[in-house]
């Protein structure tokens, strides 16, 4: 029903009001693969939020590498994976899920990036909470046994298609170094 500590990418706090989202957490244990075989993992939930959320009739979900779903622009969603095992196996995941569904405005103020919530994407049509979160385990969980065999390159073109950066000017961060420029799409290994 909600996170005391919810947490995001680089250390940023994901707000977690009780009772308004979804925060869902998958461990999948990789006995075959090693951590260097799972590094597309992130990318290829995405694929699998989005495909959730097209069955639910949400459309024009967009993806930001290497983590997000966006909605015109706005952040609606976050995965987070974290990882432990061998380079060479085995390994598990954590896979996190957080989905704003209706984020009350005293929570929101809180955010400080452009975000959106199902409630303003849907207006007046409401969807119940457990129908999402159903409809997203019954995306992610297939999604994460077929990416144990086939790896990112099935899920390439689908997120390649759903890019919501495309063409637009983007920041890398890679530790202390910050590089600009024009994101043009991920590579066959799904590196920016």
């Amino acid at each position: 029903e909600h996170q005391t500590a919810g947490k995001g990418r680089r250390g940023r706090d994901w707000v977690s009001p009780f009772g308004s989202n979804i925060y869902l957490s998958i461990l999948w244990r990789f006995p075959e693969s090693g951590l260097g075989e799972i590094a597309g993992l992130s990318l290829v939930m995405g694929v699998a939020g989005t495909r959730a959320l097209k069955h639910l009739q949400i459309e024009g979900i967009e993806l930001k590498w290497p983590n997000d779903l966006y909605s015109q622009g706005k952040k609606l969603g976050g995965i987070l994976i974290e990882v432990s095992g061998e380079a060479s196996g085995p390994c598990s995941a954590v896979i996190g899920l957080g989905l704003n569904v209706h984020l009350p405005a005293t929570e929101a103020e809180k955010i400080t990036q452009p975000w959106t919530d199902l409630g303003r994407i849907l207006g007046s049509k409401k969807i119940s909470r457990n129908t999402l979160a159903a409809t997203l385990l019954n995306h992610l969980i297939p999604v994460i046994a077929d990416f144990e065999k086939t790896g990112i390159a099935a899920y390439l073109d689908e997120w390649r298609a759903v890019d919501g950066l495309k063409g637009k000017p983007a920041c890398l961060y890679l530790g202390t170094q910050t590089t600009q420029g024009i994101e043009q799409c991920i590579d066959d290994k799904g590196t920016l």
